[in-house]
């Protein structure tokens, strides 16, 4: 890949400026080289591309050519709509529609990039229809996704600068973005250019803006998951005066054991029995199989505790069975 050395680019001018070079920085990069933009830069405070796009196991998508080889009907409408209701239209429906609209397509475009997508799971036990796409081979799609974006943007021309991150956004009198000013090796480095895209990521591992936009967070009762940005992106734009809308929720799991990876499936298993601190049974165990719900009836338990019982004879196939890769239900 393209890389401009920063001890001496201290001025640098790019047509579009991404900044962050994870999955949706990546893709942003590729797509507007294939529309014919020519000087592109992209910023990764990380030594490497990817951030968090390389743990996902699948990617969603509606009415791709994979669900319509395998007689899925999964159509954009319906899931529109399951998507809306579930988040009780709390969410933004035309980024929701454009998400769902799209994914087809962008499915049938990473295939054009190598990806071979032959499968398709539920995200969640008996979900209908299927919607998780899986690529063939070991490693996660996401993995795959990402060194595909890479060696595309490589070839494309694509300009990334590693280990450089953007510190402040650069405006003109009149307001409109017209450049960046970053930091790489102690150095700074100040970039114009006619178009800044902002792949950041979220704040998940700045305490204080999760509990601006969260006042009921605690972190002791949280365990977070991948790669904890500190929402640099947010910060800068709301510095100029970017809007912001739905900043926060807590996508919670549980039963969950951080620190060991047979527990967790094993005490999610919709056959056992959840009980509280006073031994009383306070759910239907069968939302440990809708991951995004399974942890709302713990959080309202004394000291959001819960204990899973289980016995031998009513266990013991299906604990084996967890205990198997790939067959864990987390």
């Amino acid at each position: 890949m393209n890389s401009t050395k920063t001890s001496s680019a201290e001025n640098l001018q790019a047509d579009i400026l991404v900044i962050g070079g994870g999955g949706s920085g990546l893709a942003a990069a590729v797509a507007a080289a294939e529309k014919g933009v020519k000087n592109i830069v992209v910023l990764e405070a990380r030594r490497t591309p990817g951030g968090n796009a390389v743990f996902p196991l699948g990617i969603f998508a509606a009415e791709s050519r994979l669900q319509k080889r395998l007689g899925i009907d999964a159509r954009k409408d319906d899931l529109f709509k399951k998507s809306m209701n579930y988040a009780h239209w709390k969410t933004n429906p035309r980024l929701v529609r454009a998400l769902v609209n799209k994914s087809g397509n962008t499915i049938q475009w990473l295939e054009g990039k190598g990806i071979n997508f032959v499968r398709v799971h539920p995200i969640y036990s008996n979900q209908v229809p299927q919607t998780f796409h899986f690529s063939s081979g070991p490693g996660t799609t996401g993995a795959k996704v990402v060194r595909a974006l890479a060696k595309n943007c490589q070839d494309l021309g694509v300009h990334l600068l590693c280990q450089a991150k953007a510190k402040k956004l650069l405006t003109s009198k009149e307001g409109r973005v017209i450049g960046v000013l970053a930091e790489a090796k102690d150095k700074e480095i100040r970039i114009t250019t006619k178009s800044v895209i902002l792949a950041t990521g979220g704040f998940a591992g700045n305490k204080e803006l999760i509990k601006k936009y969260l006042p009921t967070y605690n972190e002791k009762e949280i365990h977070h998951a991948g790669i904890p940005h500190n929402g640099d992106g947010l910060l800068m734009a709301t510095e100029i005066g970017a809007a912001t809308e739905g900043m926060a929720i807590l996508e919670m799991e549980g039963p969950e054991f951080p620190w060991s990876s047979p527990l967790s499936p094993i005490a999610k298993r919709p056959n056992t029995i959840w009980v509280n601190k006073k031994g009383e049974r306070f759910t239907d165990e069968t939302t440990a199989l809708l991951f995004p719900e399974s942890a709302n009836s713990i959080y309202r338990q004394p000291n959001k505790t819960s204990y899973t019982l289980f016995d031998e004879k009513s266990n013991k196939a299906s604990l084996m069975k967890d205990l198997v890769p790939g067959n864990n239900l987390s």
